[in-house]
C-alpha cells in the first residue's frame, strides 16, 4: 500500500505545523482522469488541486509548432539558450551554450538528443534559476513580475464551451480587493513594454505578440493570471549508455534512465498547463502534501494549502525570496500595498518590515546547485520497474531505502500524453517529466502556460489585486508593442 509522508514518518512538529496542503491526495487505485469535456473545471480541478488530462483539443494548431513549420510560425532570429546533457540529463547547475533556432531544430531533426530548449533568462539572473527541468517554475521566474498599478480582477462562469479552446481572459471586470485603477501608457516606455512582452511570451514564441488569436489564457484557466508562455524542444535517442547500477550513487546515476530523457523530480511555483506538439512525454507525479519526503535541494519553509512550497533562504537556497501563497515574492508585495495604501490588514509598519527584514544569505556563491525546488532523488529510482536486471535492481531499492527513506513507499500517479493532448499540473505537485522518441522521428516539442497559484476557490481566486495589477500593465505592454507595428 502506498502511503504519504506524514504515514510515512511524522516528522518533526514544525515540519507537521508547516504543511498546509488541503487539496486532492492519492489513494491506491488513483489514476489521472482524462477528459474531454470539462464544463466545471475549475471546481474539479483548479479549486480541487487535482491533475487532469485533456484530451479536449489543444487551443492552438498544433502543426504550426512542428519542426517541419515551427521556423515560419515564429520568426524568430536573436540567439537562443540550450541546456546541454550532462549526467544523462539536463540542467544539473550548468552554464547554458547560445544557438539560433534554425540551428537547433536542424540538430533535432538529426536526432542529436544532446541539447535541450528550455525557458529563456535573462543574461544577468543568476545561472542557479536558469538550469530548470521540463515545465519548471521557479522564484527567480516570478521576480519579472512586479505590479505597477491596480488594476480589477478577471472572472467567468465555471461553465466553459470545450469545443474550440481559445484565449477567453477578460481583465476588465473587477474585485473588491483594491483600488480602482487609470492605467495610462505614457508611463510606459519601449524598453519596459519589451521586457514585460518577452517575459510573457518567452523567446523564441516572442513574435507571437503580434498573432491575436495565439491564446495568452486558454479558456479553462480565464480566472487565473498569465505568467508566462514557453517552448520546450528536445530530442530523445535510443542506445544511452548506462552507469553501474549495482553500485548506485547521485553523482553516477545523474539523471539515467533505460529509456527517454528526464527533466529530473521537482516541483513548480505556478499552475501549469502543458501542451504536447511532438514526440511522447510520461509524467511521474507526486504529492505537494509529501515534500518531506522527496528530499529537495532547498530546505522547506511552508507548504501553503493550495500546494506552494516555500523555502529557507539558506546555503541551499542562496538567492530564494519568501513567497505568498499566491506566488507573490512577500516583500514586492509589501512594496505595492505600501505604494498604494493597501493595508490587508497589516499596518504600514509591518509592511515596511516584510521589506526591511527580507531574509539574505551571505553563503558561498561559487558552488553550483539546482534550484531548491528540485529533488535529490535520481529519476530512476521512480520506475525501477524498467530495470530488467533482478541484481541491479535489488542495488537500486537498497541505495533508495538507505539514502532516501521512505520514497518508495510514496503515492504516485503516471499520465502519458501524445501530441495533441493536454496536462494540468497545480503549483507543488512534484512531477519527473521523461521525454520519449515517436513513429515520426526523435524530436519533442511542447508549449507551456504557467498561471499564478490561486489563493482561494471560486470566480475570484486571489486575496487582492497584486496580479490583477501586475497583469494590467502587461496587457499596456501587449497593446503598445501591437500598436507600434502598424
Amino acid at each position: 500500500m502506498k502511503r504519504s509522508a506524514e504515514e510515512i514518518s511524522p516528522g518533526s512538529k514544525s515540519q507537521r505545523s508547516n504543511n498546509e496542503y488541503r487539496g486532492y491526495t492519492v489513494n491506491d487505485a488513483d489514476t489521472v482522469l482524462s477528459v474531454s469535456d470539462v464544463g466545471s473545471f475549475r471546481l474539479q480541478f483548479i479549486d480541487a488541486r487535482k491533475p487532469v488530462k485533456l484530451t479536449c483539443g489543444a487551443p492552438i494548431s498544433i502543426g504550426k509548432f512542428r519542426l517541419e513549420s515551427i521556423l515560419d510560425t515564429l520568426q524568430y532570429e536573436l540567439p537562443l539558450q540550450v541546456e546541454r546533457k550532462v549526467k544523462y540529463g539536463f540542467g544539473l547547475g550548468r552554464t547554458r551554450e547560445h544557438l539560433q533556432l534554425r540551428d537547433i531544430v536542424h540538430k533535432l531533426r538529426l536526432g542529436d538528443d544532446s541539447y535541450y530548449l528550455t525557458t529563456q533568462y535573462d543574461e544577468e539572473e543568476d545561472s542557479s534559476f536558469a538550469q530548470l527541468g521540463d515545465g519548471a517554475a521557479s522564484n527567480s521566474d516570478l521576480l519579472q513580475h512586479s505590479a505597477q498599478g491596480n488594476a480589477g480582477a478577471s472572472s467567468d462562469d465555471d461553465s466553459i464551451d470545450m469545443s474550440n479552446l481559445h484565449d477567453d481572459f477578460d481583465a476588465g471586470a473587477s474585485s473588491d480587493s483594491g483600488a480602482e485603477s487609470d492605467p495610462n501608457t505614457d508611463d510606459m516606455d519601449a524598453e519596459d513594454a519589451d521586457f514585460r512582452v518577452r517575459s510573457l511570451f518567452q523567446p523564441p514564441l516572442t513574435n507571437l505578440v503580434h498573432d491575436e488569436s495565439f491564446p495568452i489564457a486558454p479558456a479553462p484557466f480565464q480566472n487565473l493570471i498569465p505568467q508566462q508562455i514557453n517552448l520546450w524542444m528536445g530530442a530523445a535517442a535510443t542506445g544511452t549508455a548506462k552507469p553501474d547500477l549495482l553500485n548506485p550513487s547521485a553523482e553516477s546515476l545523474g539523471r539515467y534512465l533505460p529509456r527517454g530523457n528526464s527533466s529530473g523530480l521537482h516541483h513548480d511555483h505556478a499552475d501549469n498547463l502543458y501542451v504536447l506538439v511532438q514526440g511522447r512525454k510520461r509524467f511521474t507525479l507526486y504529492l505537494p502534501n509529501d515534500a518531506a519526503k522527496l528530499y529537495t535541494v532547498g530546505d522547506i519553509h511552508r507548504i501553503y494549502g493550495n500546494g506552494l512550497i516555500d523555502y529557507h533562504v539558506n546555503e541551499n537556497a542562496r538567492f530564494w525570496r519568501p513567497m505568498r501563497e499566491d506566488g507573490a515574492i512577500q516583500a514586492e508585495w509589501a512594496r505595492w500595498a505600501l505604494e498604494n495604501n493597501i493595508t490587508c490588514g497589516h499596518t504600514s509598519a509591518q509592511l515596511t518590515a516584510m521589506i526591511e527584514n527580507e531574509p539574505t544569505c551571505a553563503a558561498n556563491a561559487e558552488t553550483r546547485l539546482d534550484p531548491p525546488s528540485f529533488s535529490r532523488v535520481p529519476p530512476i529510482l521512480a520506475h525501477l520497474d524498467e530495470v530488467p536486471d533482478a541484481a541491479e535492481r535489488r542495488a537500486l531499492q537498497e541505495y533508495a531505502d538507505r539514502e532516501f527513506p521512505g520514497f518508495r513507499h510514496l503515492g504516485k500517479l503516471e499520465v502519458w500524453l501524445e501530441p495533441g493532448e493536454m496536462l494540468y499540473v497545480p503549483t507543488g505537485w512534484f512531477h519527473e517529466v521523461t521525454s520519449f522518441a515517436s513513429e515520426a522521428g526523435a524530436a519533442h516539442v511542447a508549449l507551456n502556460w504557467w498561471f499564478m497559484p490561486p489563493s482561494r476557490e471560486g470566480e475570484n481566486p486571489y486575496d487582492d489585486d497584486y496580479w490583477a495589477a501586475d497583469f494590467e500593465t502587461t496587457q499596456m505592454a501587449l497593446s503598445m508593442t501591437r500598436e507600434a507595428a502598424l
